[in-house]
């Protein structure tokens, strides 16, 4: 994607919260060609902890208010503001309070420090979204996160489970539920776009390239033609395009040649 964007004139950049060695980023971005990149956890002293999502939202906007006018920047902002732990103890002041609780005081907390987190996150997100509400320029945002919380307590138990999210019997919804995350397209003028519920991670971008005034190579082209046939599946569970749920190793017809062809590309197992 990092090519495609810089074929069309595009400068790529990229905001890390983490270290430049986390998944030895920095020289996996540099092997993209990524034309500017910053890792905050290197770059300031956070005693161990956390870039809050505040610090990424005031960086953005900086970097937007000082970037040529006639420049066009795809911009990738990677937050960790949110991440595990979640205790209660965490933060120090909380904008809500849990006044009824049916489980017990350590899950009641582990449960209160995500949604302060995600409160967090939310008022970030609204603030860039006013932000490039001032701006000319059309600007999309895209907003996503890439697995679940891990919700587990100092004692070992996973919240999720405890709450009843998740199940140990592998039943359909329940592995659903395990890979899904939300996401939220804004822009600031009117788009046009299709009422399109489930989408796979590499999918999302991907949807947005292919509704843009830009030159895509063919492969980006013939993926955006599968979110027909098969908009989002992993290797345990797909869903079809009518929202049905499907265990991956059962799909068949379409469906499965679909799996089967992009699995052959991603893992380059062409001859």
């Amino acid at each position: 994607m990092i090519k495609e964007f810089k074929n069309n004139g595009y400068k790529t950049v990229i905001l890390n919260s983490s270290s430049k060695s986390m998944f030895n980023c920095d020289n996996v971005y540099n092997y993209y060609g990524v034309d500017e990149k910053k890792h905050l956890y290197d770059e300031i002293n956070l005693n161990g902890e956390y870039v809050t999502d505040k610090y990424i939202t005031d960086e953005i906007i900086k970097y937007f208010n000082q970037k040529e006018k006639n420049e066009k920047t795809f911009y990738f902002a990677i937050t960790m503001g949110g991440h595990m732990p979640y205790y209660e103890e965490r933060y120090n002041n909380y904008d809500f309070e849990v006044v009824e609780s049916k489980y017990n005081n350590e899950i009641t907390g582990t449960l209160k420090s995500y949604a302060q987190g995600i409160y967090m996150a939310d008022q970030e997100l609204g603030r860039l979204y006013e932000y490039i509400n001032t701006l000319e320029e059309e600007t999309i945002i895209i907003f996503f996160g890439d697995h679940l919380p891990h919700l587990q307590t100092k004692s070992g138990k996973d919240a999720l489970f405890e709450i009843n999210y998740l199940n140990n019997d592998y039943d359909l919804e329940s592995v659903y539920r395990q890979f899904n995350t939300n996401a939220v397209i804004l822009s600031n003028y009117n788009i046009e776009h299709d009422n399109i519920k489930y989408l796979s991670p590499d999918l999302l971008l991907t949807y947005v390239m292919n509704n843009m005034d830009i030159e895509l190579s063919s492969y980006y082209k013939w993926l955006y033609t599968t979110i027909d046939t098969l908009p989002s599946s992993n290797y345990v569970v797909s869903i079809s395009n009518d929202g049905n749920l499907h265990y991956t190793l059962g799909l068949e017809g379409t469906m499965k040649d679909t799996y089967e062809m992009r699995k052959k590309i991603q893992y380059m197992l062409f001859k």
